[in-house]
């Protein structure tokens, strides 16, 4: 699965690089993230606690920075297990940054990953869903942090209704799913 995008955020492209580059002041923009901890050279652990649907999972887990060339470009891999579900992911993350003007930068930032287990069977639709969320409160707090660093108080980023997000995402999906086979019904009875 990959989720991509992009972001403006009003400050300087260095001020932005030396952001994403400190993992632990990034895993506070993170929704669901504890503490971050060096356990090597570009190597962080931490366990992310997020909810998919009804589906509640806490992955122990690594990122490592695997290329860097400041203040453009950075790709991270990371991995983690969450044993009540039986559950891996696994995935690359990569963040590119471009000055647009002297104080303003656009981050493009793509993340392939893989879920297996029991999490992974659970559907696409609600864990692309929960993603999106997710990361839309990460791209809030950075901007936030980066935007006003005198003015903001330190940001706890609140956890989203995920259960909420996948509701929705069934319902669309379900009354979607209804409405092709009302059309079938539909055609089956035209044709007689």
């Amino acid at each position: 699965m990959i989720i991509d995008g992009e972001f403006t955020v009003n400050a300087p492209i260095e001020n932005v690089w030396n952001f994403l580059i400190d993992f632990e002041q990034v895993s506070r923009c993170m929704p669901g993230v504890g503490k971050v901890e060096p356990t090597e050279d570009n190597t962080y652990s931490g366990v992310v606690t997020v909810k998919v649907g009804p589906i509640s999972v806490s992955f122990n887990g690594t990122v490592a920075k695997i290329l860097e060339q400041a203040p453009n470009l950075l790709r991270a891999k990371l991995q983690g297990q969450d044993r009540n579900t039986a559950s891996m992911v696994t995935g690359e993350f990569t963040s590119q940054l471009a000055a647009l003007e002297a104080s303003s930068t656009r981050v493009s930032y793509r993340f392939d990953m893989a879920i297996r287990g029991r999490l992974g069977q659970f559907g696409q639709a609600v864990i692309l869903d929960t993603s999106k969320q997710l990361t839309a409160e990460f791209v809030k707090c950075v901007k936030t942090r980066l935007e006003q660093p005198e003015s903001s108080p330190p940001i706890t980023p609140p956890k989203p209704d995920v259960a909420s997000i996948a509701s929705r995402s069934i319902f669309k999906n379900l009354g979607s799913g209804l409405a092709d086979l009302w059309e079938k019904l539909r055609g089956q009875s035209g044709d007689g």
